[in-house]
């Protein structure tokens, strides 16, 4: 995907409604944070950070990369076990 300057521009005329602590700290609703342990595109500090923001978050990791095991095209029948664990996490949450 690629992404070009004006997202840089955009990003920068917009810093303060784009802060993610802000946004994060703000936010009375339930959250569930997802993330892999083995995440070579995103660390898996960020996730700690995301949920040290909102104390009250959902942190649930699952020792897997940044697309839960999963390619594009996905053309076999089911889910990678690492995407059924967040399928599976996320119905869980959203049941609570």
């Amino acid at each position: 995907m690629p992404l070009y300057y004006q997202l840089h521009q955009d990003y920068l005329g917009n810093t303060g409604a784009l802060n993610i602590e802000t946004a994060m700290r703000s936010l009375t609703i339930p959250v569930l944070i997802c993330h892999g342990s083995l995440d070579t595109a995103v660390p898996i500090e960020k996730a700690h950070d995301l949920h040290n923001w909102l104390p009250t978050s959902t942190l649930f990791t699952v020792d897997s990369d940044h697309v839960f095991g999963r390619s594009h095209p996905w053309v076999l029948p089911e889910l990678p076990a690492a995407m059924q664990s967040v399928v599976n996490e996320t119905l869980h949450f959203i049941e609570l």
